[in-house]
Protein backbone atom coordinates (compact mmCIF):
# COMPACT_ATOMS: atom_id res chain seq x y z
CA UNK A 1 0.00 0.00 0.00
CA UNK A 2 1.06 4.20 -0.36
CA UNK A 3 0.25 6.67 1.08
CA UNK A 4 0.09 9.81 -0.56
CA UNK A 5 1.92 13.09 1.11
CA UNK A 6 1.08 16.62 0.80
CA UNK A 7 2.50 19.03 3.93
CA UNK A 8 3.30 16.02 6.18
CA UNK A 9 -0.62 15.06 5.90
CA UNK A 10 -1.69 11.50 4.40
CA UNK A 11 -4.49 12.65 1.85
CA UNK A 12 -4.78 9.28 0.01
CA UNK A 13 -4.46 5.51 0.24
CA UNK A 14 -3.90 3.35 -3.21
CA UNK A 15 -2.68 -0.17 -3.71
CA UNK A 16 -0.48 1.16 -6.52
CA UNK A 17 1.38 4.34 -7.38
CA UNK A 18 0.27 6.88 -9.72
CA UNK A 19 1.71 9.93 -11.18
CA UNK A 20 1.07 12.92 -9.21
CA UNK A 21 1.92 16.38 -9.01
CA UNK A 22 5.71 17.44 -7.78
CA UNK A 23 4.53 18.92 -4.04
CA UNK A 24 2.42 14.69 -3.60
CA UNK A 25 5.09 12.02 -2.27
CA UNK A 26 4.39 8.51 -2.14
CA UNK A 27 5.45 6.54 0.56
CA UNK A 28 4.90 2.98 1.25
CA UNK A 29 3.13 2.27 4.10
CA UNK A 30 0.71 -0.53 6.02
CA UNK A 31 -2.59 -0.93 6.26
CA UNK A 32 -2.89 0.74 9.46
CA UNK A 33 -2.43 4.05 8.10
CA UNK A 34 -5.29 6.09 7.42
CA UNK A 35 -5.73 9.72 6.16
CA UNK A 36 -6.14 10.62 9.69
CA UNK A 37 -2.34 10.23 9.77
CA UNK A 38 0.88 12.44 9.24
CA UNK A 39 4.20 11.59 7.73
CA UNK A 40 6.67 13.37 9.93
CA UNK A 41 10.23 12.99 9.94
CA UNK A 42 9.78 9.40 8.20
CA UNK A 43 7.47 7.74 10.67
CA UNK A 44 3.75 7.84 10.13
CA UNK A 45 2.16 9.52 13.27
CA UNK A 46 -1.71 10.74 14.53
CA UNK A 47 -0.64 14.30 15.09
CA UNK A 48 -0.53 17.90 14.11
CA UNK A 49 2.24 18.31 16.02
CA UNK A 50 4.98 20.71 14.14
CA UNK A 51 8.05 18.56 13.30
CA UNK A 52 9.88 20.71 15.68
CA UNK A 53 7.04 20.23 18.69
CA UNK A 54 7.46 16.44 17.39
CA UNK A 55 11.42 16.38 18.41
CA UNK A 56 11.25 17.92 21.18
CA UNK A 57 8.07 15.28 22.77
CA UNK A 58 10.64 12.66 21.41
CA UNK A 59 13.93 13.81 23.33
CA UNK A 60 11.60 14.42 26.45
CA UNK A 61 10.70 11.00 26.25
CA UNK A 62 14.53 10.09 25.59
CA UNK A 63 15.64 12.20 28.67
CA UNK A 64 13.20 10.39 30.45
CA UNK A 65 14.37 7.12 29.87
CA UNK A 66 18.00 8.60 30.61
CA UNK A 67 16.66 9.95 34.30
CA UNK A 68 15.09 6.46 34.93
CA UNK A 69 17.86 4.37 34.38
CA UNK A 70 20.31 6.65 36.23
CA UNK A 71 17.41 6.43 39.19
CA UNK A 72 18.09 2.81 38.63
CA UNK A 73 21.42 2.62 38.69
CA UNK A 74 21.47 4.44 41.82
CA UNK A 75 19.62 2.34 43.45
CA UNK A 76 20.91 -1.03 42.33
CA UNK A 77 24.09 0.21 43.99
CA UNK A 78 22.59 2.29 47.18
CA UNK A 79 19.02 1.56 47.74
CA UNK A 80 17.74 4.38 49.88
CA UNK A 81 17.34 2.48 52.63
CA UNK A 82 21.56 1.37 52.58
CA UNK A 83 21.58 5.88 51.74
CA UNK A 84 19.63 6.59 55.04
CA UNK A 85 22.10 4.03 56.80
CA UNK A 86 25.16 5.47 56.00
CA UNK A 87 23.99 8.87 56.17
CA UNK A 88 22.95 8.33 59.70
CA UNK A 89 25.97 6.65 60.73
CA UNK A 90 27.91 10.17 59.78
CA UNK A 91 30.94 8.00 58.84
CA UNK A 92 32.77 10.44 56.14
CA UNK A 93 34.28 8.08 54.33
CA UNK A 94 31.32 6.30 53.43
CA UNK A 95 29.40 9.19 52.93
CA UNK A 96 32.01 10.67 50.28
CA UNK A 97 32.20 7.38 48.71
CA UNK A 98 28.31 7.18 48.15
CA UNK A 99 28.66 10.70 47.30
CA UNK A 100 31.34 9.96 44.28
CA UNK A 101 29.61 7.03 43.34
CA UNK A 102 26.34 8.79 42.86
CA UNK A 103 27.95 11.92 41.39
CA UNK A 104 29.53 9.76 38.68
CA UNK A 105 26.25 8.49 37.10
CA UNK A 106 24.65 12.09 37.48
CA UNK A 107 27.86 13.26 35.86
CA UNK A 108 26.99 10.64 32.91
CA UNK A 109 23.01 11.16 32.97
CA UNK A 110 23.88 14.83 32.61
CA UNK A 111 26.42 14.18 29.78
CA UNK A 112 23.81 12.40 28.29
CA UNK A 113 21.04 14.78 28.19
CA UNK A 114 23.70 17.24 26.65
CA UNK A 115 24.80 15.23 23.90
CA UNK A 116 20.79 14.48 23.02
CA UNK A 117 19.83 18.07 23.01
CA UNK A 118 22.44 18.39 20.18
CA UNK A 119 20.34 15.97 17.80
CA UNK A 120 17.88 17.17 15.65
CA UNK A 121 17.11 14.18 13.52
CA UNK A 122 14.06 11.61 14.61
CA UNK A 123 16.01 8.55 13.61
CA UNK A 124 19.60 9.68 15.75
CA UNK A 125 17.23 10.12 18.43
CA UNK A 126 15.29 6.92 18.62
CA UNK A 127 18.78 5.62 17.57
CA UNK A 128 20.12 7.22 20.55
CA UNK A 129 22.30 4.82 23.31
CA UNK A 130 21.30 5.40 26.88
CA UNK A 131 25.29 3.80 28.00
CA UNK A 132 26.49 4.80 31.26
Amino acid sequence: MFALIQNSKVIQIENSKFPVAKDLNWIDCDSSITTDHFYINGEFKITDKSDEEFLSEKKSEKISEIKSTAASLILAVYPTYKQLNILMSKDVKLIEEMNESILAIRTRSNELEAALDLLNDLEEIKNFKIEF
